[in-house]
């Protein structure tokens, strides 16, 4: 699954390199043999090659791991943690579910060694041509951290803009006047090392081809951080992708936390399930309409199982695979009614912890109501108590998310929640008056509407441990 982490192209070449660029960073720092082996290996996987024109592939780790199913060209995994040894690392061309990579031939397929306490980053790159062949450039990223008031930064070029071959993909990258800082020839699909920078300082860069002044891309200004260490991949050139840049910001390790929600109405009254994450209990007492406390886990992959009733015993109604990154913030959500139409599964959300912008509140808005027969049958409107709909939040149905949605802080909000394009219609949901402070952010789940759980809403505040409300439907 894509965690939102995803780098934007056209940033950051600009970051490249200066006048005082130094010599390549040392290799990994010493540590003993077991500290290390305690530590799992980390990856982190890019989606440098432009293949063709729709470049929507899969990724599979050892045929059980769907790393992601809607992988395309320009977008990037972060740091996933896992056990030390070889992976297999399958990308399939399209978007398939694990049962249909099973049968389908990979358009890339490697071996991919990741020693215990290290991390890597996987980057697909090619045209699938002869002079590009798809393949995994396979990058170790483990580095010294950088000196004070210095940064590190490592370029690499997947950038395979000359048909001909990589021999005629050379760059230099030089100031915006001209001036060469150092770096000449580099070709795909080589990578320049780590090198540290001066943090604090503004670079403002292009990249022409070698020996010219033909500019291939050209880089908005950049001021790197203290301690920053990061990773820049030239990417485009081909099948209509411009040539730009991704970038991959080095994450310190760190734990996650994780929060659960009982939005799922699969039976009446309290529909009590029970958590496991890799067989161990986290909670035999969540009942609908609750949520969880943040709890602190190690980064990593966690088999997920939940199970009906008190105990974790007979088959789990929901069984899955769960990636919890570095230092992020979860809130999963158990959704569905167990029936076709709503089957149970669990959605994943990564919270952002930070606050909105000065004189606003933030929201997260999730569909999880199965009130209706049918999918299209829940679609909603959020408007006022006259009727008003508020922009951005119309005709969304079930299993919709809303991020990122601004509203004024110290302002009452009287709003209801009824059908799409009926302002007039029965409430579906009445919500009380609610006033956010500056800064504030939540996530508003529209539950319930199936088997006598009664329709409401759930207000969690993602800066805080665990703010809930659950306001029940109110129906005419």
């Amino acid at each position: 699954m894509r965690q939102p982490l995803i780098a934007r192209l056209l940033l950051t070449l600009a970051i490249l390199l200066s006048g005082a660029l130094v010599a390549a960073a040392q290799a990994a720092p010493q540590a003993s043999e077991v500290a290390q082996a305690a530590l799992p290996a980390r990856i982190a996987v890019v989606h440098a090659a432009p293949f063709a024109v729709d470049t929507t592939v899969t990724v599979v780790a050892n045929d059980l791991l769907l790393l992601d199913s809607d992988f395309d060209f320009g977008e990037l995994i972060s740091y996933i943690s896992v056990p030390a040894g070889t992976y297999k690392i399958e990308v399939f061309a399209g978007s398939l579910t694990l049962a249909q990579a099973a049968v389908a031939t990979p358009v890339i397929n490697e071996s991919v060694p990741l020693d215990a306490g290290k991390d890597y980053t996987v980057a697909a790159i090619g045209t699938a041509t002869a002079a590009y062949p798809l393949d995994l450039l396979i990058l170790d990223d483990t580095t010294v951290p950088p000196a004070s008031a210095s940064a590190k930064l490592r370029v690499v070029h997947a950038a395979p803009f000359d048909p001909a071959g990589p021999t005629g993909t050379g760059v230099d990258v030089v100031t915006d006047a001209g001036a060469p800082i150092g770096i000449t020839n580099l070709q795909y699909p080589n990578n320049t090392g780590f090198v540290t920078l001066p943090s604090g300082v503004e670079f403002n860069l292009k990249v022409v081809a070698t020996g010219t002044s033909t500019t291939i891309i050209d880089l908005d200004p950049v001021t790197l951080g203290a301690g920053d260490i990061v990773t820049v991949f030239a990417v485009g050139g081909a099948n209509g992708k411009a040539p730009g840049v991704l970038l991959l910001p080095f994450v310190e390790r760190a734990p996650a936390q994780l929060r659960l929600v009982h939005a799922a109405p699969f039976a009446s009254g309290n529909a009590t399930v029970t958590v496991t994450l890799n067989g161990q209990l986290v909670t035999n007492s969540l009942s609908f309409g609750k949520i969880s406390f943040y709890s602190t886990l190690p980064a990593g992959i966690y088999n997920v199982q939940v199970f009906a009733g008190t105990a974790a015993t007979g088959t789990p109604v929901i069984n899955t695979v769960l990636v919890l990154q570095d230092g992020q913030n979860y809130t999963v959500v158990a959704m569905g009614d167990n029936s076709a139409t709503y089957p149970l599964k669990l959605r994943t959300l990564v919270d952002d912890d930070t606050p909105s912008a000065s004189a606003t509140a933030r929201l997260r808005v999730l569909h999880a109501a199965p009130f209706a027969p049918t999918v299209a049958g829940t679609a909603i409107d959020v408007v006022s108590q006259a009727g008003v709909p508020l922009p951005g939040l119309t005709n969304l149905r079930y299993d919709d998310l809303v991020e990122n949605y601004t509203v004024p802080s110290g302002v009452a909000l009287d709003l209801k929640i009824v059908p799409t394009g009926q302002p007039s219609a029965p409430t579906i949901i009445d919500l009380p008056a609610l006033t956010f402070n500056a800064g504030d952010a939540y996530t508003v789940i529209a539950v319930g509407g199936a088997n006598g759980q009664l329709a409401g809403a759930l207000l969690l505040n993602d800066r805080a441990l665990s703010v809930k409300l659950h306001l029940p439907l109110i129906r005419k």
